[in-house]
């Protein structure tokens, strides 16, 4: 959910797909990821990822400290409790809103509303 709300409300496969080692391209790269780098770039035609340093310490944190805890068996940036590649962030990402606020949106209804509220929020530069 961090990323899908601070970093940008991309696809969730995006993140689904994000690699331990373009995490760290991306510190050599002032926090870019290149829409290029992803594997599914071609079928769901990703957006590129920026991220800040904020972000940057805490990605660093989860591979620092929670990812080795899993024993992931893949250089998938998010793995599961059964070391693999984490699938279904949508449903998982639904869960968790659901659990939060008792009602079901879809994660493209997330995308809508981060896209929209950063409209009304930021200025251009921002």
């Amino acid at each position: 959910m961090y990323l899908f709300i601070k970093v940008k409300g991309s696809r969730p496969e995006t993140y689904q797909y994000l690699m331990v080692d373009m995490i760290d391209t991306a510190k050599e790269k002032g926090g870019f990821i290149d829409q290029k780098t992803f594997k599914t770039a071609r079928k769901y035609g990703f957006d590129s990822l920026i991220l800040t340093d904020v972000n940057m310490q805490v990605l660093n944190g989860y591979i620092s400290y929670v990812r080795p805890l899993l024993k992931p068996q893949c250089d998938f940036f998010l793995v599961n409790r059964n070391v693999r590649q984490h699938c279904k962030l949508g449903e998982i990402m639904s869960k968790l809103v659901f659990d939060a606020i008792g009602k079901y949106i879809h994660p493209t209804r997330y995308r809508q509303i981060v896209e929209t509220q950063s409209l009304n929020q930021l200025i251009s530069e921002e």
